[in-house]
């Protein structure tokens, strides 16, 4: 069992967790992100192509809906709005394993949101990738990071969903 410990003070930090740059480009651990995601997604058009192909996009709004505009939208809310008021409590620095109370909080929003378009299974899956775009928020202390993955994540999915389809 790992022991319960709390993040260190952020009050530098802005709240919603909107800063300049990109240092996260120079961080292995987004980079090793990245890859799992292909990874997994690799795995998941030759595990379950049909399921890939219904989630297929076509048009270009369609594509810039899913790999931009959402996922901007959804970390600004998420990890931005609700994780950053939460990380100025002191219960929502409490961590386990890395994860703080609300990483985890804001996540379990997160995935009950994706419940309302998904099937539970689908709905469900978006609880790691979450989990690490919530920790990439606190690691880089910004938005930054989890809104390139996010993209990234998304664009992988839809491509290979594109494959799927044929």
């Amino acid at each position: 069992m790992g022991s319960i410990s709390r993040i260190p003070s952020i009050s530098q930090q802005v709240a919603v967790g909107v800063r300049t740059g990109a240092r996260f480009a120079a961080d292995p651990l987004w980079w090793l992100a990245g890859a799992a995601g292909l990874v997994v997604t690799g795995i998941l058009l030759g595990v379950l192509p049909g399921a890939l192909a219904r989630s297929a996009l076509h048009g270009w709004t369609a594509w810039l809906s899913c790999i931009l505009w959402q996922p901007v939208l959804e970390e600004a809310v998420f990890r931005g709005l609700l994780q950053g008021e939460l990380l100025r409590r002191t219960w929502g620095r409490y961590q386990w394993r890395g994860v703080s109370a609300a990483n985890l909080l804001s996540s379990l929003a997160f995935v009950a949101v994706h419940f309302v378009h998904h099937p539970p299974l689908w709905a469900a899956s978006v609880l790691v990738p979450s989990l690490l775009f919530g920790w990439l928020r606190e690691r880089h202390r910004g938005l930054g990071a989890p809104i390139a993955l996010h993209v990234l994540f998304n664009t992988e999915f839809f491509a290979a969903a594109g494959l799927a389809l044929g």
